[in-house]
């Protein structure tokens, strides 16, 4: 789940954001939770903590959105802020509050949702999820991203990471349990895939972006499609 609050003077813009990123989420399978606010006091006034990511007009009566993103960075340094506007020379004042893209007006949905895509890999990454998994005597703490996909072998399960493979001695269940939520799919009995680094899916495998080959159940192909069509935001003919 990802906040972003909308702030701007004029409706027309904050239903045009919103219409907007909405289409863009779909799109992307995210989950976003959209809030629209119309003053920078009213925005304040909030628990604007529960925001990842703010996109604030900077032209706005009684406060402008510079002096809003400067009283966001007296308590949160990290949350995204991207500035519409119509002019460029704000450019400088924005880069002083850290902002981190500018939308120009008219808006279009296809920068929109460029803007919001680098934003929200940004927001990942700052959220990065990690699990610890039980090794050979050993606890191993892993990016969930930079799992691939992990396989049953020999009676433990061994996870195929960006940086090599490590043993996991947890069942192949535990270990879809705690990735499930994080885009992974048990693809096959003996195989869980992360979503991220399918390229094709097959008639009895699944080809991944490295070039790997991972069987694919039949018995599962038809939910895997139903997931990586919310997933991918495409339609499968």
């Amino acid at each position: 789940m990802i906040g972003i609050a909308i702030l701007d003077d004029d409706s027309r813009v904050r239903e045009a954001l919103n219409a907007h990123l909405t289409r863009f989420a779909r799109r992307e399978g995210l989950e976003l939770q959209i809030r629209s606010f119309e003053s920078g006091r009213e925005f304040l006034e909030t628990d604007y903590s529960a925001f990842d990511m703010l996109i604030s007009d900077i032209q706005m009566p009684a406060m402008n959105g510079i002096d809003v993103a400067r009283s966001v960075r007296e308590k949160d340094k990290e949350m995204t802020i991207i500035f519409v506007t119509n002019y460029v020379q704000y450019a400088l004042e924005g880069y002083e509050v850290a902002a981190f893209r500018f939308l120009l007006k008219p808006l279009t949905y296809e920068a929109v949702a460029r803007v919001a895509g680098e934003a929200v890999r940004q927001i990942h990454r700052r959220k990065e999820v990690f699990v610890s998994i039980r090794g050979k005597g050993e606890t191993l703490r892993i990016a969930a991203r930079d799992i691939v996909y992990a396989e049953t072998c020999s009676g433990h399960v061994v996870l195929h990471t960006r940086q090599g493979e490590a043993e996991c001695h947890s069942s192949m269940r535990d270990v879809e349990t705690a990735l499930e939520k994080h885009d992974f799919f048990r693809c096959h009995s003996a195989f869980l895939v992360n979503m991220r680094e399918i390229q094709t899916v097959q008639q009895q495998d699944i080809r991944l972006l490295s070039g790997a080959l991972i069987p694919l159940s039949k018995h599962r192909k038809k939910a895997l499609k139903e997931r990586l069509t919310v997933f991918w935001g495409d339609q499968f003919l």
